[in-house]
């Protein structure tokens, strides 16, 4: 069972932006919460996620991992 501790609003936003929309990268779905190419790369990389994949190959730790990577203000709350 995975430990993950996070900011839910964090984690629920990283979570829409990988759903949003059908067959969108995670490089390209963080841009949906602001962070342009380069930055979402980085952040993704940092977060041990290859930028190409796909939501939907995610695990929940990997999300985890992606919303606690996250710039403050970027995923405000609900």
């Amino acid at each position: 069972e995975p430990a993950v501790a996070v900011d839910e609003h964090r984690l629920w936003a990283v979570v829409d932006a990988a759903f949003g929309e059908r067959r969108k990268t995670m490089r390209n779905a963080l841009r949906r919460l602001g962070l342009e190419g380069e930055v979402a790369d980085e952040l993704l990389v940092g977060a041990g996620v290859d930028p190409s994949a796909r939501g939907e190959t995610l695990s929940l730790e990997e999300f985890a991992r992606i919303a606690g990577s996250l710039p403050e203000g970027t995923a405000p709350p609900r």
